[in-house]
């Protein structure tokens, strides 16, 4: 998606000329190439391209709203064993809470290298009440 929005920007860019053509040329064999895979997906899946992305953008979503609760969770009752006077536990949940960052972000740099979509605009917020 990406380098077919690069390639038309400049191909308009261009107002006429060798490099239009070359650009349109490039063009063209980008979404050939983009039908080839919406069809190879259609015969593999027996589901359109898009739905199979969709399915797998919720299912990121999902999970990182999971991630999202539990790391809340893990907050909550360390500042509930601060509040409490135990420490090793509050360091233990907050050491547990941090390494969720890391799993969070893996999932929304995994999405949006494959998918071009930000997770963070689809997932719903966790309550924090």
């Amino acid at each position: 998606r990406k380098r077919e929005a690069l390639v038309r920007l400049e191909r308009d860019r261009v107002p006429r000329g060798a490099r239009r053509d070359a650009l349109g040329a490039t063009l063209a064999e980008i979404k050939g190439d983009k039908k080839k895979l919406k069809r190879a997906c259609l015969d593999e899946h027996g589901v359109s391209l898009g739905r199979v992305m969709s399915e797998d953008i919720a299912r990121s979503c999902s999970e990182l709203v999971e991630l999202r609760a539990r790391q809340l969770a893990l907050r909550r009752e360390a500042a509930a064993a601060a509040a409490n006077g135990d420490k090793t536990a509050r360091a233990r949940l907050t050491r547990e809470a941090k390494t969720l960052d890391a799993a969070k972000k893996r999932l929304k740099a995994e999405a949006l290298a494959t998918f071009g979509e930000r997770l963070a605009k689809r997932a719903p917020a966790v309550e924090k009440r």
